[in-house]
């Protein structure tokens, strides 16, 4: 009678059960409060804003802004890791799970919900002309950005992970038919779809302001302007780092 093979049985630890348990709780809830496919398509043709976009830089986090279906359904942040070799930018996109899933995701210990985990796994090479349609909104710390880039590495090079590292990671993927098979390949889609993406808009001058192509500048709260069916102005109120401010009369 012929020996059967030796079946190896991969023991996760408890601290990874538990972190499986929590992702798994927070992916049904997303299945549940999926929006109608529809109504993100309407979101997404809505008319490009005026937007700050300023010159990028290594640890910012950046707010895309709502032009295509997934960013207009959805606040999705992504970090700016490094410059790449080819005039791109190394980026990785934040999870919308508290929780990481896989051992490519860090948990960033940042307080703010959608900054809490790294996809460091999904991180590729953007164009500056995707990245510009972005808002600022954040910085990593150099920490941050370093721990990024070793998950990197571990991941591309296989080098290896210092264990508190590594426990801030998530849990190994085994079984075939694991729910975050599909959650990878969606992630994956929309984020490899984001660097072959070109801005729509056109940068103005070289302030990184960008405009829908309809108006050239838009009045600000506290600017003189004329009140409602009058000609007459109403004065604005002083905004801090005026030079002279307006006084009422």
């Amino acid at each position: 009678m012929k020996k059967l093979p030796e079946v190896r049985i991969i023991r996760s630890s408890a601290h990874h059960r538990q972190m499986l348990a929590d992702w798994l709780n927070e992916w049904r809830i997303d299945r549940a409060l999926r929006q109608d496919e529809a109504e993100i398509s309407l979101l997404a043709k809505r008319s490009a804003l005026l937007y700050e976009t300023g010159a990028v830089r290594e640890g910012q986090i950046r707010l895309f802004h709502p032009f295509t279906d997934v960013t207009a359904a959805n606040l999705r942040y992504l970090a700016v890791l490094r410059k790449g070799d080819k005039g791109g930018w190394l980026t990785a996109p934040f999870s919308r799970f508290d929780t990481p899933a896989v051992p490519g995701e860090l948990k960033t210990g940042r307080n703010v919900h959608a900054l809490r985990t790294l996809c460091v796994w999904n991180a590729r090479a953007l164009p500056l002309a995707t990245l510009v349609r972005s808002w600022i909104v954040d910085r990593l710390t150099p920490r941050q950005v370093a721990h990024a880039l070793a998950i990197h590495a571990f991941l591309a090079e296989g080098k290896v992970l210092s264990a508190s590292l590594l426990r801030r990671t998530g849990p190994p993927l085994v079984h075939p038919l694991d729910p975050r098979f599909e959650y990878l390949d969606e992630e994956r889609a929309w984020f490899s779809a984001m660097s072959t993406i070109q801005a729509l808009d056109k940068p103005s001058d070289a302030s990184g302001r960008a405009f829908d192509g309809t108006r050239q500048t838009l009045p600000l709260a506290a600017e003189e302007r004329a009140e409602y069916g009058t000609s007459r102005t109403r004065p604005g109120k002083h905004r801090p780092g005026d030079k002279n401010p307006r006084k009422s009369k």
